[in-house]
């Protein structure tokens, strides 16, 4: 399973469902550092009692056994949890009476925790714990090189700039998504997004200043990016949306809202204020005028570019 690891949450899912079948354990639990708020986030739980998971769950690294665990990187191997204070029952669980928990290493930090609790006390040999130990050391390693493949493919689909998808992953997503609703037979509609004036802006107070400006729309769409839908820097100084099941009204409405949130916006650069720079669009929808992505993506731009000279009328 290590070896074969590629998908985290999958990878981890079955180390922790495959340790619960081997063990006689009341649960097994895996939780990862989200160094963002110091804590531990449960990302797997597996109870032989009645198979219930807690996604969620969160444990401030030094609080409980667990916390513990991660705060010093050392094994510990309860034997009768009452009688250690550092003790946290886990809520909707049949009462734990032992509890061996192992630290995740990689390269040399804590990374996470593996944590495993019985009804039966002193339920842990030493065997068990070396075991334990081996086995979290190949887990933390493979681990470390899934989040760092992970890393390395959100680099290649991001803009570095804005944070939001790139022109590789619009595209990609865009193929997806025509094959979607051609199966689901729903439309689907583009937006091109054209930011005016930021050559001026570039210009008169600079690219810094230009780039704060492109930070800034960025924030504006991503507010009103909806789940499922995408927002993306399509390439120098445009965006582009792809929003499934959307037709062509409901996106002009979308736009609108938009562009009156940017005519009213300001972003700040070295305690000056600015306002935010306006955008002309294109719209686009599948299936009405186009089936194939290079055809929508044609006419979004066209009906930009005509948006645009309108504007300046």
């Amino acid at each position: 399973e290590i070896r074969s690891g590629t998908d985290l949450p999958t990878f981890i899912s079955r180390i922790v469902s495959m340790l619960n079948e081997l063990l006689e354990v009341s649960f097994v639990a895996l939780y990862l550092v989200d160094e963002t708020s110091d804590e531990l986030e449960l990302k797997e739980l597996v109870s032989n009692s009645n198979g219930v998971t807690e996604p969620n769950r969160r444990i401030p690294i030094g609080r409980g056994i667990v916390g513990w665990v991660a705060e010093h990187g050392l094994v510990q191997n309860v034997p009768d949890v009452s009688s250690d204070s550092r003790f946290v029952e886990v809520a909707a669980l049949q009462p734990s009476r032992s509890e061996l928990s192992v630290p995740l290493i990689a390269e040399g930090q804590v990374i996470g925790v593996l944590n495993l609790e019985s009804d039966r006390s002193g339920a842990f040999s030493d065997m068990d714990e070396r075991l334990l130990e081996s086995t979290a050391d190949h887990l933390a390693n493979a681990i470390h090189v899934i989040r760092l493949h992970e890393q390395l493919k959100a680099l290649a689909t991001t803009d570095s700039l804005t944070g939001l998808d790139n022109h590789r992953a619009f595209f990609d997503r865009l193929v997806l998504e025509i094959e979607r609703a051609a199966e689901l037979g729903r439309e689907l509609s583009i937006a091109i997004l054209d930011v005016n004036s930021l050559k001026a802006v570039n210009d008169t107070y600079g690219h810094l200043t230009g780039d704060a400006a492109l930070r800034a729309v960025a924030s504006v769409l991503a507010r009103h990016r909806r789940d499922g839908e995408m927002a993306c820097r399509y390439g120098g100084d445009e965006f582009a949306l792809i929003l499934p099941g959307v037709g062509n009204d409901e996106t002009w409405a979308m736009l609108d809202h938009i562009n009156a949130e940017l005519r009213s916006g300001e972003f700040e650069i070295d305690d000056l204020t600015f306002p935010l720079p306006t955008a002309s669009w294109g719209i686009s929808t599948y299936p009405v005028d186009g089936r194939r992505p290079t055809e929508l993506l044609s006419t979004a731009d066209e009906r930009m570019y005509l948006h645009k000279q309108t504007a300046r009328l």
